[in-house]
């Protein structure tokens, strides 16, 4: 069996010594066209059980989660917010207008004046008649009526300590 062998045309030997710079980079070819397909891999799941772990799928989604960290540095405080809304809720209509009052007869006051000019009694007509005593600088020591008497109690200095009604 006799292979034939082509002759190359020029054969040349080159010295490494008599080799030049090299040129600059050229420019960047045309894309080139898309390779098959390649095989479906493992699920992440798979590569779990693969290493030697057991469980479900939600054993490896738990796996998934590490231990609770440290916690963190306390933060800068931010900066205050914007004032909310007032009120907690919607205001009600007003109500309706309440009964009218009996009417009454304008009722006369008389008020009797000491020998000084302050209030000695002050009688309402169809009430009981207030009767104002009086310390002797004038202050009021007590108010009286006929089924009530309110006294005044008083310190040295004329400072109001208490009032006692009977």
């Amino acid at each position: 069996m006799t292979k034939k062998i082509r002759k190359a045309r020029f054969l040349r030997v080159v010295d490494p010594a008599t080799i030049g710079p090299r040129g600059p980079e050229g420019p960047e070819g045309p894309e080139g066209p898309e390779g098959p397909a390649g095989k479906d891999g493992k699920s992440a799941y798979q590569l779990w059980l693969d290493a030697g772990n057991k469980g479900s799928r939600a054993d490896f989604v738990r796996a998934l989660k590490g231990a609770r960290g440290l916690r963190g540095e306390k933060g800068e405080r931010g900066p205050r917010g914007r004032q909310g809304a007032t009120g907690g809720g919607v205001q009600g209509p007003p109500g309706p207008q309440g009964p009218q009052g009996e009417a009454s007869e304008p009722q006369s006051t008389s008020i009797t004046r000491g020998v000084n000019g302050s209030v000695q009694t002050v009688t309402v007509e169809g009430q009981p008649t207030w009767t104002i005593s009086r310390n002797p600088d004038g202050s009021v020591a007590g108010l009286s009526d006929t089924s009530t008497d309110v006294t005044v109690d008083r310190d040295a200095n004329g400072v109001v300590t208490g009032v006692t009604v009977d």
